[in-house]
């Protein structure tokens, strides 16, 4: 998760995964791989967050370069068509998963294991992980000087201390579950490990340059049916940065 022209290196990353209720849905009928989202058993119970903003744009970017926009457009239509929710955000998705409305959610890996650290049953599944797998999608988390922002000292000692290793293992000790992309000894285990995952081999420039088009595309098949965002009770809150 280094940028080819090395003006980036992730710090750690969040995992696209699948949580769901145990209690409305069995190990068996569990889906396992992002394809399963579509089965209409599946996706009549499911709550995802709008693919053309926010992480959920850039997974819709790797499905569409994994796929082929053809193949990528009919499943986002597969998902409309056999009942899946679609709410405006990541906190949406979280507030349908833990009020009921729905009992299976895609959504970030810190967002799933906040939902759990509230209601424990809840299962975290990280999708593709079979043999043949595509593997899960990392979204990489950065700390970043601009350019004009180069020779500012106090930029960089901030810089130096969110890559201390005090600090990166306080974020991988999190209940939110960022994971770390640095050497993992004498850290206790993590909800999840990720030199065991399965990846995503995607070029995030790549994704960076479909990311526009893929937005118009989906826009275009799927906005009518986005539902408002829901705000917790107390106003909305903003989502904690690892950065």
């Amino acid at each position: 998760m280094v940028d080819p022209q090395h003006r980036w290196v992730a710090t750690s990353a969040v995992a696209r995964v699948i949580a769901f209720d145990p209690e409305r849905v069995n190990d068996a009928e569990a889906p396992n791989t992002i394809a399963d989202l579509a089965r209409p058993d599946v996706a009549r119970r499911l709550v995802l967050a709008d693919p053309t903003r926010g992480a959920a744009a850039w997974h819709a970017a790797a499905l569409f370069a994994l796929l082929g926009d053809a193949r990528a457009l009919e499943f986002y239509r597969g998902l409309v068509l056999n009942g899946a929710r679609l709410v405006a955000d990541e906190d949406a998705v979280i507030a349908a998963l833990l009020s009921g409305e729905r009992p299976i959610a895609l959504t970030d890996s810190d967002r799933a294991f906040a939902a759990q650290s509230q209601r424990a049953t809840l299962v975290i599944s990280v999708p593709d992980q079979n043999a043949d797998g595509a593997g899960a999608l990392l979204l990489p988390t950065v700390v970043a000087i601009m350019q004009h922002g180069a020779a500012n000292r106090s930029g960089r000692a901030l810089v130096d201390f969110l890559l201390s290793e005090p600090v990166t293992r306080r974020i991988a000790l999190t209940s939110e579950a960022i994971l770390v992309l640095e050497d993992e000894g004498g850290m206790p285990s993590a909800p999840i490990g990720i030199r065991a995952l399965r990846v995503m081999p995607v070029s995030y420039p790549d994704l960076a340059t479909r990311l526009p088009a893929v937005r118009q595309a989906l826009a275009g098949a799927l906005s009518p049916v986005v539902a408002p965002a829901s705000v917790p009770a107390g106003g909305p809150k903003g989502r904690r940065s690892a950065m």
